[in-house]
């Protein structure tokens, strides 16, 4: 395992974590920024 897909799965935890953050505190920059991290994450994780 390369630390590219254990960055990747760290920003997706992030990203994850932030969306919940969202649903609770009714943010929606909260929620952009989660499904940003999220997407990042994958994409780092593939590539």
């Amino acid at each position: 395992m390369n630390s590219d897909i254990i960055v990747g799965r760290l920003k997706q935890w992030k990203g994850s974590f932030r969306l919940w953050w969202a649903e609770i505190a009714d943010s929606e920059d909260e929620y952009f920024a989660g499904n940003s991290d999220w997407l990042s994450g994958i994409l780092q994780e593939e590539y």
